[in-house]
This record gives C-alpha cells, sequence and structure tokens, in this order.
C-alpha cells in the first residue's frame, strides 16, 4: 500500500502533485499511499454514516462530507482523505484552491484488512493532532463493530466500543447513531 519515497514532500509540492494526479494520494509522515477502491460493504457502510449524519445535522452548524473531501494537517506534513469529515460552521481552507480543509470536527474512517493498521494508528496520529477534532469513529466492515474515540483534551482520549445492534453512538455530544442503522443492508458474508 506505501510507496516510501526517497524524497521528502513539502505540502505545496505534494499538493501540486496530487492536483495533478489522476488517482488520489495520501501523503502520512513522508509516505506516500497510493488510494484504490473500496469494498462493496466499505461504501455502503460509508453511504449510511453519510446519509445518517446529513439527516441529523438538518438545521444545524454541521455539514458531513465524504472520500473526496481533502484534509490537512500542517504540523506533520500529511494530507489525508477521510471516508467522513464533518466540519461546524465555515470550513477552513488550506488555500485558495478551496479543496483541502483543515477543522474537521469529526472523522470516520471504515476499516478493511488491508488498511485496518494505518487507519488506527497512522491517520488516527495525524488526526488528533488537529485542534478541532473531537471526536474518531472506526468502523469494522467484516464485523458489527465501532470504536470512538472522543477528546476530552490534549492527548487524552476516551475510547468507547459498540458491538450490539441497538447500541446507540453519541455524535459530537447532541446526537445519536444506532449501530444496526450504520450496517443496513450490508452482507458480512460477502466481505
Amino acid at each position: 500500500m506505501a510507496e516510501v519515497l526517497d524524497k521528502i514532500w513539502q505540502a505545496e509540492e505534494f499538493l501540486a502533485f496530487e492536483r495533478a494526479s489522476e488517482q488520489k494520494h495520501e501523503l502520512i509522515l513522508g509516505e506516500l499511499y497510493t488510494m484504490s477502491g473500496a469494498s462493496f460493504n466499505h461504501n455502503r457502510i460509508a453511504k449510511n454514516v453519510l446519509v445518517l449524519l446529513e439527516n441529523l445535522f438538518q438545521n444545524t452548524q454541521f455539514e458531513a462530507f465524504g472520500s473526496d473531501l481533502r484534509l490537512a494537517n500542517l504540523l506533520d506534513k500529511s494530507f489525508c482523505y477521510p471516508d467522513i469529515t464533518v466540519i461546524a460552521g465555515e470550513p477552513q481552507f488550506l488555500d485558495k484552491e478551496f479543496d483541502t480543509i483543515t477543522n474537521p470536527v469529526f472523522i470516520a474512517e471504515v476499516l478493511s484488512e488491508g488498511t485496518q493498521n494505518y487507519d488506527k494508528e497512522k491517520k488516527f496520529d495525524i488526526y488528533k493532532e488537529l485542534d478541532s477534532l473531537q471526536e474518531y469513529l472506526i468502523l469494522w466492515q467484516d464485523k458489527m463493530k465501532a470504536r470512538l474515540f472522543r477528546k476530552i483534551e490534549k492527548n487524552h482520549w476516551e475510547i468507547w466500543d459498540f458491538e450490539e445492534k441497538h447500541d446507540k453512538i453519541p455524535i459530537l455530544k447532541q446526537f445519536e447513531v444506532v449501530l444496526a442503522d450504520i450496517y443496513r443492508k450490508v452482507d458480512f458474508s460477502k466481505g
């Protein structure tokens, strides 16, 4: 998955490369990752979450986006495409291209066998450095399971696991989603 290159990428250099590329890449702590296609279950879970959040966020300051919105963490010179990104209020863009944000309050990632450690460790290390981020939700695609990380203060996060279909996952301290709704129509036998 990783293409570790013999060069150190500068933010402007990576963005120029990425904006000209037909394929998406993530830059995580100096390692360039080529983004591959996702499974049907992965896409269904991400779509379900996006629809649930959009319905919850009507008439609020929150807005949810899918995996085409790039996120920047300039402290670590990292750029990612989370499966779901939520912002509160106005987006803060990296530059005048308006395609890279810096102020997510909530991020969700759907895990797969190939990206599980990458999403749970490397990407979370990048995400938790963002001052604006309040919560990070990871979702398994091979079983009904969710893990929510909620920031208590810098470098102090609570972790909650959800595995029962009627479990209610608190989102941004004012919303709830039911685990079964996230996994609606997901057939685990089809991976």
